[in-house]
């Protein structure tokens, strides 16, 4: 369950929101791509528990993948993975993580800088994965707690001070629009969506180490149910708190320190140095959940590749383990190698385009995120289906509930979203399509010569 909160709530729910309100222009429409995005991440949550206990492996999509259209599909997925989606959001953590540093220390830092400190913080985050999954789990389970705790306490603000008759949560403010570019239906909430679903992306983080867990049949479930059910709760009340207590304008030029602005808001006029302390305690407890969710990443990316390397004879390294820590480490080293490149690579392409702010390198990151891991998602939940088929003799300790109805709801909604998303940003849906299909020459070009198993 820690690791499903950990991996989720991490730079979305502080830095997302912004996005989501100049997109939507209006709190209503912010509010129901939240519930949408959660939604669909509870549906995803649901078939992916099938797929995690009936195939319960290292590398989760991997393996599900593999088992429904074949080694080629696949590794499709594991190249997507290795080259644009674990490197592009542990880069994005990277980045929120150094504005949070910026404000702890009231400091300024070239691009260039923050830069190196991120790498910094790839290598030292990467050396505890290597030392093994408890190592990992216990700075998971500390960053989530302190996380949740946060969050709740940002959550009660508002609501805290009008109950003391301060000026807190103000139901006003959800009357309160915005001017937007698009001002079509579909392309306000498509935007929105897409600016959320960051926030909820990693809800299935538990299933790439399903070989290392426990009593797979109970334990995936409790962690994919348990960790959304909290993620559900904490969005929804930070929300109110949000929107309750700031106008749409006031959250969108706040952007990434929405959760300073509303704290500093809100208690400046009690009193200027609590609410300079206050904001302060935040910028320190989004700095610690941010290495949480490197370190979940960390965590879970390289079990991908590890279960690639099993498979694939001239990887075969990505699939060796440690013999003293017993863990992937020749994948976790990889992983954290392509982060650190990753990082270089945008930060350099965007800096000769006349655009070296670390917030142009978030947004990109992140849409690349969301776009690619969609597709890819849809191919999994796609799997239930075929696989009910395929393999319909396997054994599956937990199906999925009103089957085949909510896969396929899935698959409908999410293909639309897509759609919506290639109209409104092409260039963005065309280079996470164009990253991913290259990794199917590069598949065909690691087979053997002679060998005639492409499938």
């Amino acid at each position: 369950m820690a690791m499903v909160v950990g991996n989720v709530i991490g730079t979305g729910i502080f830095s997302k929101p912004g996005e989501a309100a100049a997109k939507a222009g209006s709190v209503s429409l912010v509010m129901w791509a939240w519930i949408a995005g959660g939604i669909i991440s509870l549906i995803g949550g649901l078939c992916f528990a099938e797929l995690a206990v009936c195939y319960p492996r290292a590398g989760g999509i991997y393996v599900y993948l593999k088992e429904a259209y074949g080694r080629s599909i696949a590794f499709l997925f594991a190249w997507s993975e290795f080259v644009l989606g674990r490197p592009a959001s542990i880069g994005a953590y990277c980045i929120i993580l150094m504005i949070q540093v910026k404000s702890i220390f009231n400091t300024n830092m070239t691009l260039w800088e923050e830069i190196a400190l991120s790498l910094v913080a790839i290598v030292i985050i990467a050396a505890l994965n290597i030392r093994g999954v408890i190592w990992g789990g216990r700075v998971q389970g500390f960053t989530t707690l302190l996380k949740c705790l946060t969050l709740i306490l940002l959550a009660a603000l508002p609501f805290v001070l009008t109950g003391r008759g301060e000026v807190g949560f103000d139901a006003v403010n959800f009357s309160s629009t915005l001017m937007v570019e698009n001002s079509s239906f579909t392309a306000r909430f498509a935007g929105a969506l897409l600016a959320v679903s960051w926030a909820y992306n990693g809800w299935h983080a538990v299933c790439p180490i399903a070989e290392e867990v426990r009593n797979p049949s109970r334990n995936i479930l409790i962690a994919m149910l348990g960790g959304l059910g909290v993620i559900f709760l904490v969005y929804g009340f930070l929300n109110l708190a949000y929107h309750g207590s700031m106008t749409l304008a006031e959250i969108s030029e706040a952007s990434f320190r929405l959760p300073q602005v509303m704290t500093e808001k809100l208690l400046t006029p009690v009193s200027p140095k609590l609410a300079q302390l206050g904001s302060l305690v935040i910028s320190i407890s989004i700095a610690l959940s941010l290495i949480g969710g490197i370190n979940v990443n960390l965590m879970n990316g390289p079990r991908v590749a590890y279960a690639t390397g099993r498979d694939e004879p001239a990887l075969k390294r990505l699939g060796m383990t440690s013999e003293r820590f017993h863990t992937p480490r020749f994948s976790i080293i990889f992983q954290a190698v392509m982060s650190g490149l990753t990082l270089l690579a945008v930060a350099l392409y965007l800096e000769l385009n006349g655009q070296p702010e670390s917030r142009y390198i978030f947004f990109t990151l992140t849409d690349y995120v969301v776009y690619s891991a969609s597709i890819f998602f849809m191919l999994t939940v796609g799997a239930v289906i075929i696989l009910r088929t395929k393999a319909a003799d396997r054994e599956r300790p937990l199906k999925t509930p009103l089957y085949p109805f909510l896969p396929v709801a899935y698959l409908i909604f999410n293909t639309w979203f897509l759609y919506a998303v290639f109209v409104g940003q092409p260039v963005h849906a065309v280079i996470s399509i164009a990253l991913s299909l290259i990794g199917w020459p590069l598949w065909w070009a690691l087979q053997p010569s002679k060998s005639n198993n492409y499938s």
